[in-house]
């Protein structure tokens, strides 16, 4: 009885074994077909040719007139003439007379506003997809980013980075078009904490509010002015600080120092929502033909025509994840071009229309923040004699658009169009895009050069526009 037990038990394992064995060899070969199937989908999988335009920040307040912009209307062309068109909407699409939500209390001292008829306009131009995810998305509260997102859909196009809770913020949307599945991911590393939107637990409710990737700072100073801040702190009161950590830096009044040979910001990417964007991204690039992927960053401020530290590792980590154009504004200015794994990534393209001397209404606390009194100045006024000295510069108002053509499954050529946005016009046309004068198209391009070389990118200029073509 022992002996034949003995060799039941051994008869079973061996079918156990036999089984997980034949279990392993299944999941390895079926591993291994995952992975190609998973490297042969990061390709972008469109007809060759395809094309994409993308263009900078859409600070819009009202439909553009045709009849007094043509060359407006002449670069529309640019636009409708690809498969694909994609901005970045940095405004709130709400009929103010009839909204029934109210402005919030962030940090920006403007609330950018767009009429009703701006969605149409936006089709019109030929823009099929946009990004809402920035940092004046929150501006109207749950209820004004709720209607753009309604107001956006009534008009048939495409939006991403905001939601009613951070899944659906976080989730791909999709453009079904004759050229393939085109997708849509939309990310903001500059936000207030109140407009990340977040997610249910149990019967705690979520959040509406943006795809935001939070982001740590550290200030890096000389040994001299690190010195002298560990002076002022130690001549604070007591308990009015908060202590230091172990690790070489300074933490003082909320900003945390740390000593350097130059001055200059460090970011760090919060590891949760980089992991969280990544999957996101790799879930959408399985489910498209082409995915884009838009990064709203003013970081380390819209001064600087360098993107922060954090960033080219960022597009880097979501081209590696399935992105095949990574696309990026928020700075109001341009940055470089990159070309990483046969994929663009564009760091800024700067503003496509820009609007901001035309906002309003303005509501008190602007007026207060701007240091004005509702009595003494229009809303006109007072922008012109605020906000005008800080953004009235070239820069601000000159920039491109980038139609950018696939083949092989990756990129074959981008043309760069350069714009002039009308900065010496009178307040009501300032800020709308024509094709930039044969003078100012050399200066735009020549920037562009410049800031592409610290990214391996060759910029070629050729009859008054730049050219990139894939080595």
């Amino acid at each position: 009885m022992k002996k034949n037990k003995t060799i039941n038990i051994d008869v079973a394992t061996l079918i156990v074994v036999t089984i997980f064995i034949a279990q392993a060899i299944t999941v390895t070969v079926n591993s291994e077909d995952l992975n190609k199937d998973i490297s042969q989908s990061l390709e972008a999988n469109v007809p060759d040719g395809f094309s994409i335009a993308t263009a900078g920040d859409m600070m819009l307040t009202h439909p553009v007139p045709r009849t007094s912009n043509p060359g407006f209307v002449s670069l529309l062309n640019w636009i409708k003439n690809a498969e694909v068109a994609f901005t970045n909407f940095e405004s709130s699409l709400i009929d103010i007379r009839h909204f029934s939500g109210y402005a919030q209390a962030i940090s920006d001292s403007l609330r950018p506003l767009s009429s009703p008829g701006v969605a149409d306009d936006l089709k019109n131009m030929g823009f099929d997809m946009v990004s809402l995810a920035g940092n004046h998305s929150a501006d109207y509260g749950p209820e004004g980013m709720l209607e753009t997102r309604q107001r956006l859909d009534q008009v048939g196009i495409v939006h991403a980075g905001t939601g009613r809770n951070l899944s659906s913020a976080g989730a791909t949307r999709y453009l079904d078009s004759t050229q393939g599945r085109i997708g849509l991911i939309a990310i903001t590393t500059t936000f207030d904490d109140v407009a990340k939107a977040m997610d249910s637990l149990g019967e705690a409710p979520g959040r509406p509010g943006v795809n935001g990737l939070k982001l740590s700072r550290e200030v890096h100073v000389d040994s001299q002015t690190m010195s002298a801040l560990h002076e002022l702190k130690a001549s604070l009161p007591e308990g009015s600080t908060q202590p230091d950590s172990m690790n070489e830096t300074l933490l003082l009044l909320g900003v945390t120092y740390r000593e350097d040979k130059k001055f200059g910001f460090d970011y760090e990417m919060d590891q949760k929502d980089l992991a969280r964007i990544l999957k996101s991204v790799h879930q959408g690039k399985l489910n498209s033909d082409f995915l884009v992927v838009s990064i709203h960053s003013h970081e380390p401020g819209s001064w600087s025509e360098e993107p922060a530290n954090f960033l080219p590792e960022l597009a880097r980590f979501l081209v590696d994840a399935g992105a095949d154009i990574v696309v990026g504004h928020g700075p109001h200015i341009l940055r470089g071009i990159e070309i990483y794994q046969g994929k663009p990534i564009f760091y800024s393209l700067g503003n496509f229309i820009f609007q901001i001397s035309s906002q309003e209404p303005l509501a008190y606390d602007i007026y207060r923040k701007l240091r004005g009194e509702p009595e003494a100045f229009t809303d006109a006024e007072l922008l012109q004699k605020r906000i005008g000295p800080y953004v009235k510069k070239d820069i601000w108002y000159e920039s491109v658009i980038a139609v950018t053509k696939f083949s092989d499954g990756s990129f074959s050529e981008i043309e760069l169009y350069p714009l002039e946005l009308n900065l010496d016009k009178p307040m009501a046309n300032r800020g709308i895009p024509q094709p930039a004068s044969e003078e100012a198209s050399k200066k735009i391009l020549n920037r562009l050069v410049r800031l592409s070389e610290n990214f391996g990118t060759e910029v070629n200029i050729q009859g008054g526009k730049g050219v990139i073509r894939n080595r």
